[in-house]
Formats: structure tokens, sequence, C-alpha cells
């Protein structure tokens, strides 16, 4: 994976990777950070590696030096400003906040160089010059020696140390990302393992890159046979137009939402409930994340609860439902015959106790022998 502020960065780490030189560095066992400048033609770019502890994975980093060094020292400068340069080329100049300078000046003195390494032997070059914001006239009382030999190279000191100081600051930086990444991919990992459902990802073009362990539950289909084939192969092909559109429009960017069937190894037919949200990196869509859910059963019980009910709504016999778990047994449900049969409507009996329906002629031995059934939750007949 790669992540990147701006995507000719990318481009610019990924070429130089695949230099010969760069590649030979990359594999040079060495356990702590280190800096490369590998481009001649772009000396302001740096490729920082880190290695993973306990893993046999490296965080690769590019960024510019030069922006760094402006960004990130923040020194009293004084009198002076000052050149970073490497291999007779400036990579950056620094002056004090508040004074502008004209970068293509080339100035006439110099009043101290100093050379310091960077971890991976990355050797710059700083250089002191009195800037022409500062009147220098105010050292005429001070021997001329004593004032550039003592100032400037106190300021190159703190300069060298500021400049390491940022290195370490950006390296601390990278890794306390590339600890937060670590966590980051092993509570994504957990999740992706351990989640009930069947959660999967695919590529553009359709095939399987990743699928955790419901997977293959749900199709009975090992693991490892699933990845790298076309989700055509897995579903029935009365639905593959359907779930092709499906999956167009996840990788226009939206989420979608569908039902499709499969067919299990073992020969049975499943329906899954399969949510489809876009992978996106880099703001572009380049794949599929899937969350599927085995609805078969409950599909199954939807369709038998809806026949028994046409049915009950069809019969010419009066039907009433009471909840028997609720206080004094309310009518939840009367179907249509009831109603012609009593003259009551939908509207007159739903909450009320079945008793309403008892008049003077009711028999007292039949509503005792009901009362006993529903008491003990035994089938009854009564006339």
């Amino acid at each position: 994976w790669s992540q990147g502020r701006r995507h000719t960065s990318d481009i610019w780490l990924l070429e130089q990777l695949s230099t010969p030189s760069v590649q030979a560095w990359v594999d040079i066992p060495f356990d702590r950070p280190r800096l490369l400048m590998p481009d001649s033609l772009q000396p302001n770019n740096v490729i920082m590696l880190i290695p993973i502890s306990d893993s046999a994975q490296r965080l690769l980093a590019s960024f510019n030096l030069g922006e760094l060094l402006g960004n990130e020292l923040r020194l009293a400068l004084g009198p002076f400003h000052v050149d970073v340069s490497r291999l007779q080329q400036r990579l950056v100049r620094l002056y004090p906040s508040g004074f502008m300078v004209d970068d293509t000046d080339a100035p006439e003195l110099v009043l101290a160089s100093r050379y310091m390494g960077l971890p991976g032997g990355i050797s710059l070059t700083l250089q002191a010059y009195p800037g022409k914001h500062y009147n220098w006239a105010m050292l005429g009382l001070m021997p001329l020696s004593v004032t550039l030999g003592g100032l400037v190279m106190s300021w190159l000191l703190a300069f060298s140390v500021g400049l390491m100081g940022a290195s370490v600051a950006r390296a601390k930086e990278l890794a306390e990302a590339r600890h937060s990444l670590a966590d980051s991919e092993q509570r994504y990992r957990s999740l992706f393992a351990h989640h009930p459902d069947a959660v999967f990802a695919v590529d553009g073009n359709g095939c399987f890159t990743e699928a955790n362990a419901t997977c293959g539950h749900v199709t009975g289909i090992p693991r490892e046979e699933i990845l790298q084939h076309h989700f055509a192969n897995f579903i029935e092909p009365t639905d593959m137009l359907r779930v092709a559109q499906q999956f167009q429009k996840v990788l226009g960017g939206e989420i979608a939402r569908f039902e499709v069937s499969l067919r299990h190894r073992d020969g049975q037919q499943r329906l899954l409930d399969v949510i489809g949200i876009p992978i996106t990196v880099n703001g572009r869509v380049d794949g599929v994340y899937g969350i599927a859910q085995d609805v078969t059963a409950s599909r199954a019980q939807q369709t038998r609860l809806r026949t028994l009910e046409r049915s009950v709504e069809a019969s010419v016999n009066g039907v009433l439902i009471a909840d028997a778990r609720a206080p004094d047994l309310p009518i939840i449900y009367a179907n249509r015959a009831f109603s012609v049969m009593t003259g009551y409507s939908l509207e007159d009996v739903i909450g009320r106790n079945c008793r309403f329906l008892q008049g003077p002629e009711s028999d007292p031995d039949m509503v005792e022998r009901l009362r006993h059934g529903i008491q003990h939750q035994h089938e009854t007949h009564v006339t």
C-alpha cells in the first residue's frame, strides 16, 4: 500500500524503488532509520527507511528536505542567513522570520562553513553569510574576528543541533505513525477475521483479494479456493446481470445493498443479503468491500408466515389470535370471516380479552374448559 499528499510524490518514490541501486540500499540489513538521496536531478527529495521491529516489513517515506528544513527549524538566526547545500547545490536558504532574501543573490562573503551528516551517510554543507537586513556597523566597537568567529560558529552549531533535532523529530513522527498503523491493522484484522458474517474484498475486476473464514462456511468452498477467482464463479447465473450492475454502482463510489443467490457446495441454494462498500485509495475507488449475511432461514420463515397469513385471511372460519405473553391475553389479530360472523370490526376487538364475546347463553362448562386449556397450554375443542 502507499499513501501520499501528492500523486507525483507517489510516482517518484515508486520509480526510485524500481532502480537497482535503491533496491540494494533497501535490502541492506540495518535496524535503525536511515536516509538516502537517490536522484541527482532532484537533490531535495529524500527517502527514509524505518525497519519495523518484530517484523520483516519496512516503512518507506519520501519527503522534500528543503521543505522540511524550512518548516521544522525554528532558530533565531540573528544577523545571519544560512545556506544548506549538498554536492554544491543549494537545498534551502534560511533567514530570520520577518525578513525576505532574494534567493537568486550569490552572497559574496562566507563567514563560516560546517559539514554535518544525517543518518544513512548524507552529508550537508552549512554556510553562514552576513544578512543584509542587519546593521553591521553596530559591530564596529568589537574586534571583527571575535564577532564573526564566535557568533557565526555558535549559530552554525545551534543550526546543526536544530537540523539533527528536526531529523530525529521526523523519524519519531514516522515511528509513531508506524505503530499507529500496525495497531489499526491489527484491529482491522481482528474485526475481519472474527466477524460472524462473510466479509470479503474484491478488486476492480471483480476478483476476490480477501475473504474471512465465514465465506468458506457460507459457500462450502475453502477460503484458498475463493481468492483470486471472480465473483461470477459463485453466484447463480440468473443473478449475474443484477449483481454486475450493483458492482459497477459501488465502483462509482456509492454504497449498495442487494440480495444474491448462490449454490452451496452441498447443492443447496443459499440467499445472501450483501452490503457493498467502495474501497477508496488516494481519492480513487479501486475495489469493493463486502459484508454478506446468510438470510436463507429467515427469508424462508418470512415466506411461511406470509403464506400462513394469507391462508388464515382467506379462511371461511372466524379466527382470533391473542397474545398469551401479555397480561389479560389481548387480541392481536382477527380475520375477515370473524368480522362477518360477529359483526365486530377489527378496531372493535384489537386489544380486548375474548371474554367480551361471552353472553347470557354461553355455556359455563365450555367457558371453563377453554380457560383450563389456556392455563395449561394445550389444545381444546368446544362447541
